[in-house]
């Protein structure tokens, strides 16, 4: 991480997900894997195989489809999902 963006924390993120999670009425909880959330944000900050985001609009970007992808119910199919989190925030 050499650049000055104050990066969240995987506790952050969870944390934002419950308050989520806790005023939606048609948002359910849990997540499919806590590695994959670090995983995001490990790409945004250092990137993987030599690539990484270089502006703060292509991080919250990739942030934030990363972060969709993961951060649904983990009994929910691809199918239900259809922008359930998305839609709530």
């Amino acid at each position: 991480m050499t650049d000055d963006i104050a990066y969240p924390s995987v506790e952050l993120v969870f944390g934002l997900h419950e308050q989520i999670v806790g005023e939606g009425e048609i948002t359910e909880p849990g997540v499919r894997s806590e590695d994959a959330v670090a995983s995001a944000l490990q790409y945004i900050s250092e990137g993987f195989f030599g690539e990484v985001p270089e502006t703060i609009h292509h991080k919250a970007v990739h942030l934030m489809r990363l972060l969709v992808a993961e951060l649904r119910s983990s009994t929910e199919t691809s199918e239900q999902h259809s922008g359930r989190w998305w839609s709530s925030i």
